[in-house]
């Protein structure tokens, strides 16, 4: 596909159609918008300002103490109070389930208790006998690991006894070796 490009305009400039002639445009006069929403806006900021009101009004009514009346038969003359001819009611000690409980949980707990200080105090006597345990083991080795030099023997009383002193073993002979290089025949053979 071949693309050709637009060639170049001869001039740049503008024709006269298209050039701004201010004499040809009108100025603008001020007229104010009657639009619908307007109107609608006014009613509505009016109707939420009256709820308002009407809301701030029932909750003043609301916070306002009022005091409900007293009944009729508080002071009515026709009603009188009798005294009562019967015995005053006397309360039965019940035993519910849940004192019995307490009773019961009380008396385990106190149980528990001592067995734990008993447990506590054998526990603390063993740990006691144990550390003056370890601690005679500990001055008994520190005993056995004092050392004493023996007394050196009397040979001639071990002589008596048919053991005889040891003799001194005989010295070696020293012999150096060669300071010399030796060839390599000597190496050979030797």
């Amino acid at each position: 596909r071949r693309v050709t490009a637009k060639p170049v305009p001869a001039t740049t400039r503008r024709r006269s159609s298209q050039c701004f002639v201010p004499n040809e445009i009108k100025v603008t006069q001020f007229q104010p918008f009657n639009l619908k929403g307007e109107a609608l806006h006014e009613y509505e900021r009016r109707r939420e300002a009256q709820r308002r009101e009407e809301e701030e009004a029932a909750a003043r009514a609301r916070a306002e103490f009022k005091a409900r009346p007293l009944p009729f038969s508080t002071f009515n003359p026709m009603f009188e109070v009798n005294p009562s001819d019967a015995a005053p009611t006397v309360p039965i000690d019940l035993k519910l389930p849940g004192d019995t409980r307490a009773e019961s949980r009380a008396r385990f707990d106190e149980a528990n208790a001592r067995r734990m200080a008993e447990r506590e105090r054998t526990r603390a006597e063993e740990e006691r006998e144990r550390a003056a345990n370890d601690e005679r083991e500990r001055r008994r080795m520190r005993r056995s690991l004092v050392f004493k030099a023996r007394d050196v023997p009397d040979y001639a009383e071990l002589a008596t006894v048919g053991v005889a002193p040891v003799p001194e073993a005989e010295l070696t002979v020293p012999e150096s070796p060669f300071a010399t290089r030796r060839s390599r025949r000597v190496y050979r053979y030797n």
